[in-house]
């Protein structure tokens, strides 16, 4: 299997999908190169990927009858979602069924899943056939059912009609694009969040506005970006230290487009700055700078992209709090 990134939630230390193969993963932010190697990560500043632990350990724990194909790690807590569409989960989730602990554990009474998202005490899930469900705590809407109240169990969301492809999940937020490539948001939106042009926090589904064809989110602390089928990056949300990419250190409450990036294949959101890979296989960084975490080698904030100083033949993108990193699918031990 091969491995692949997905969202990492604000405070998450990283996330891969399927990490039972070995790449080269190289830190932006850093001089420290680093593999993966069957679920296991060596030490990246002072975080250490635990979870990724979990995937060995499922399969181990059922006899290899479960295969993890996703991994994501919200603060505090752990799941997966197993091929066969089973899910699991460790660490503080009481809100979650069977209140599960140290140790990988299966959530009994749940329909098989496709595809996830997790956040800080909420968890977004899609069943076969396009289903959203979500579950955990409620108390900005991030459930979309209507109301702000927490479940323990999932409650079905609706889109307006149209299946549900892929989520995306951040502090009180949630994010769900449809077969059509329509972008739904729900949840808190203190500060433009959700991009339909308000700041009303909303308890079920409403529009971004003027998007068409998106094809992935990703969700920042406070920002949000959205890459449609076109390559093309759209953000909004808070910009105060450029994370919004459009040439101005303000944000946006409607999608503004990322200025000068076309042909992107991949994004990730941090705390306060954003990440793209376009299709030639450079990545590109903005927003804040601190910590070096746009990886230009300063630590200055920007408004627009900068080309970030990775090897060439990049293909996906992830971003932590303050740290970045970016995945290349050869077995070369690059450093940076």
């Amino acid at each position: 299997m091969r491995s692949e990134f997905i969202f990492l939630p604000e405070s998450a230390t990283c996330a891969f999908r399927a990490c039972m193969s070995e790449y080269n993963v190289v830190p932006a932010s850093t001089s420290v190169s680093f593999r993966i190697q069957f679920g296991f990560m060596s030490r990246f500043a002072n975080s250490i990927c635990h979870f990724l632990l979990a995937a060995p350990l499922i399969t181990a724990q059922t006899g290899g009858a479960v295969k993890p194909v996703a991994l994501v790690a919200p603060v505090n807590s752990s799941f997966a979602l197993a091929e066969d569409g089973s899910f699991w989960a460790w660490g503080d989730t009481a809100l979650l069924p069977n209140q599960p602990g140290k140790s990988p554990a299966k959530l009994t009474g749940l329909p098989a899943f496709t595809k996830m998202a997790a956040s800080d005490g909420h968890v977004l899930a899609i069943q076969a056939g396009g289903t959203l469900w979500a579950w955990g705590q409620g108390q900005d809407g991030q459930l979309g059912d209507g109301t702000r109240e927490d479940r323990a169990t999932p409650v079905e969301v609706i889109l307006g009609g149209s299946p549900a492809v892929s989520v995306a999940a951040g502090r009180g937020v949630s994010f769900a694009v449809d077969a059509t490539g329509a972008l739904w948001a729900w949840g808190r939106n203190t500060d433009g969040y959700l991009g339909d042009g308000s700041r009303l926090t909303r308890d079920r589904p409403v529009l971004v506005t003027g998007l068409l064809g998106v094809a992935a989110v990703a969700v920042g602390a406070t920002h949000t970006l959205a890459r449609c089928v076109d390559g093309t990056v759209w953000a909004w949300g808070v910009g105060d230290v450029g994370q919004l990419g459009h040439g101005a250190f303000q944000g946006s409450q409607m999608p503004v487009q990322v200025s000068g990036l076309s042909g992107v294949m991949a994004i990730a959101a941090g705390a306060s700055h954003s990440l793209a890979v376009k299709s030639d296989g450079t990545v590109w960084a903005w927003g804040s700078g601190a910590e070096g975490r746009l990886g230009d080698g300063q630590q200055a904030n920007r408004s627009t992209p900068v080309q970030v100083q990775t090897p060439g033949g990049m293909t996906a993108v992830a971003a932590g709090d303050n740290f970045s990193l970016a995945r290349r699918n050869d077995r070369s031990e690059e450093r940076v």
